[in-house]
């Protein structure tokens, strides 16, 4: 496929509907391009689980034997809000002329796996067997990897193609998430006619986030206050506030160590206000790292290397599916695409880097072809 086509599906690709939960249309036309080329296809039962009306999309390319090794290639079809329908082309950028974001995340990534499939629907071309799966529901919690039919899986090394970051990069370390609650429970009283009787979860709240904002958080922290609700009337000492956000880290040891430095604050000040301190925590997805010498990298790595664009292996701050893909044993980096400002109506992709972007695909199949 020449790029001039490239550019071509990448546009036609963007443009369908497929917001989080709502992928039956992108779904539908990517089945409706496999069809065209020949190849079967699975959509397992995600969809019933995380409560949306499309499952992921399972395509497996065999090359005859059998006996080698699957690679996984994934990309996530879902938007976080409607794409633009009219996307433009100015100063060599692919930008939206409207209100709406391009879609770029993770259209592009989308473009890169129906690429790779009418390449090798249209000439004999050398590739190692192929688990390439269209991920829903990646921008509400990756869900869709979550829910994903392992039982379909055979890979055990996977290329992602899911990231804001620059082509060239990969990402080879990626933090975990969790979402954490504190409750404060104080007592309620008049404000002003018995204000000696009451407890203010509120001041209860606020010293303990000042006492936490004291703690020399590990470097490899990232932690955030999203929400705070509490109280109900003015002349009412409030008897409950919640404090809500995120804890994100590296390295899961050290996300326990800081959970319990929370902890410790809450009880702390809770009890010398003669109050109540609750922490809940859930864990969204785990971190992964993977070393210089890892398959997925090294094909990453090689593959760039034959596109005369510099490698670099890269630490980012948001996860991808690729934390899932790892969490099921599958070692998986993410790959930088290039486009920039997503999740904004300022999102956009230079036609350069998309087309780098899908020529690193390309040889990233060729090169898993002499490998696996």
């Amino acid at each position: 496929m020449g790029m001039d086509s490239v550019l071509q599906l990448f546009m036609e690709t963007t443009v369908v509907p497929g917001i989080s939960l709502d992928e039956r249309q992108i779904i539908d036309f990517v089945k409706a391009k496999l069809d065209v080329w020949g190849f079967d296809y699975t959509e397992d039962s995600a969809a019933g689980k995380i409560g949306g009306n499309s499952g992921n999309l399972i395509c497996k390319v065999r090359n005859g034997n059998d006996a080698h090794p699957a690679l996984l290639l994934a990309a996530h079809v879902d938007t976080i809000t409607y794409s633009s329908e009219n996307p433009v082309i100015e100063n060599d950028r692919i930008v939206t002329p409207d209100d709406r974001i391009l879609g770029a995340d993770d259209r592009v990534g989308v473009t890169i796996l129906l690429d790779i499939l009418k390449t090798i629907a249209s000439r004999k071309w050398p590739h190692p067997n192929l688990d390439i799966v269209f991920i829903v529901s990646e921008e509400i919690g990756l869900r869709g990897s979550q829910y994903l039919d392992y039982h379909l899986i055979d890979a055990k090394t996977g290329i992602n193609f899911d990231a804001s970051a620059r082509v060239g990069q990969v990402v080879v370390a990626a933090p975990s998430k969790m979402l954490y609650e504190m409750n404060f429970i104080g007592k309620e009283a008049h404000a002003a006619v018995a204000p000696e009787k009451g407890v203010s979860a509120i001041i209860m709240a606020a010293k303990t986030i000042t006492e936490i904002e004291n703690i020399n958080r590990h470097p490899q922290i990232l932690f955030n206050m999203g929400t705070v609700t509490g109280g109900g009337h003015n002349n009412v000492i409030p008897g409950k506030t919640k404090v809500s956000g995120e804890i994100r880290g590296f390295d899961s040891q050290i996300v326990e160590e800081f959970l319990g430095q929370i902890q410790n604050a809450g009880i702390k000040i809770s009890s010398e206000m003669n109050g109540n301190f609750e922490l809940k925590e859930k864990y969204l997805y785990s971190p992964f790292q993977l070393s210089d010498d890892s398959l997925a990298v090294k094909i990453a790595r090689e593959a760039i290397d034959q596109s005369g664009i510099p490698f670099q292996a890269i630490r980012y701050r948001a996860g991808s599916d690729a934390n899932i893909f790892n969490e099921h044993q599958i070692a998986c980096v993410n790959m930088g695409l290039g486009y920039a400002n997503n999740h904004s109506s300022d999102e956009f992709i230079t036609i350069n880097d998309l087309n780098s972007a899908v020529q690193i695909g390309r040889n990233i199949v060729a090169r898993a072809a002499e490998i696996l």
